[in-house]
């Protein structure tokens, strides 16, 4: 499977380009294109013993979609909006699974939020988008 995360500026951006189906499901296919809105989570919040929030949530700005696919999919890739694009199945063999990283290095590396279930999303939350770079297909 390939994932795919792309970008948006807001949330109607993202909508416009990807519409939803008239129910508005968490996620939805497109041919074989499996779709979801996510979001990328820097910090969870944390509570105190009494249950009050005692630092925020901090995600990333903008509005954001995963896409998986069976294959590489070169439209999407393409796509300026496409910031990362890995191959769940190289990296399960321990191979180098990033196909496309279009983030400054620098660039701090969030947990996407959502993710597909039993998908772990191979992507070294708190590190600098550099460190995709040694597994670059």
């Amino acid at each position: 499977m390939i994932d795919h995360i792309l970008i948006y500026a807001d949330d109607a951006a993202r909508d416009a380009a990807w519409p939803a189906p008239e129910d508005n499901p968490p996620s939805w296919t497109d041919g074989e294109r499996s779709i979801m809105p996510t979001r990328i989570v820097h910090a969870r919040a944390s509570y105190d013993a009494e249950g009050n929030e005692t630092s925020p949530e901090v995600t990333a700005p903008g509005s954001y979609l995963v896409i998986r696919t069976p294959s590489r999919d070169a439209e999407i890739e393409a796509m300026a909006e496409c910031i990362i694009a890995t191959d769940a199945g190289l990296m399960a063999d321990g191979q180098p699974y990033v196909l496309k990283c279009s983030l400054q290095p620098e660039t701090v590396l969030g947990q996407v939020d959502p993710v597909w279930a039993g998908s772990p999303y191979a992507i070294p939350v708190g590190s600098p988008a550099s460190a995709l770079d040694d597994w670059r297909v």
